[in-house]
């Protein structure tokens, strides 16, 4: 897991210092491309790439990311759930 920032660098080391984010920060500001190249337009943007680095999902809300993230470790794929909680 890694984060892009949006925030100036200040901001972002207070904000992982009193967190306790134990992940990488990348300072997005500090490249341009790099939020737009990732379609990162709001935060919080959360995005699930897989061991091979394809991107398997992206959204804004991290319910659903946690549920994709438990198929994934478990093998499914979030067609395997019902209807009502792949929303």
């Amino acid at each position: 897991m890694i984060g892009i920032a949006l925030s100036p660098r200040a901001a972002l080391e207070k904000k992982v210092e009193e967190l306790k984010i134990p992940w990488p920060q990348i300072e997005g500001r500090s490249s341009a491309n790099l939020p737009r190249l990732y379609g990162v337009y709001s935060v919080s943007t959360f995005i699930l790439v897989d061991r091979e680095g394809k991107i398997l999902a992206r959204g804004s809300r991290l319910d659903r990311m946690e549920l994709l993230v438990e198929d994934v470790l478990k093998g499914a794929t979030m067609l395997n759930r019902p209807a009502a909680a792949r929303h």
